[in-house]
């Protein structure tokens, strides 16, 4: 089963960004509403919405945010 995608990526002006991205069509479907400093607090920020019911990727590569120490899971 495809599950729909988070795409963590940096915008022009540097700030960290996420985009959701359907499974079906590759579309975006949601995204942040604000840049982020902090990578870690980007990835927070999506993991607090999505948690574990999508896929994450870093600028176009597999992500795992809950083995790489980089969010923190209640």
């Amino acid at each position: 089963m495809n599950r729909d995608k988070v795409h963590f990526y940096t915008d022009e002006a540097n700030e960290w960004r996420w985009s959701r991205l359907d499974a079906g069509n590759n579309e975006i479907v949601g995204a942040a509403t604000e840049g982020y400093v902090n990578q870690g607090e980007c990835v927070e920020n999506a993991v607090s919405q999505f948690g574990n019911t999508v896929d994450y990727t870093l600028r176009g590569e597999p992500f795992d945010p809950f083995n790489d120490g980089t969010a923190v899971v209640p």
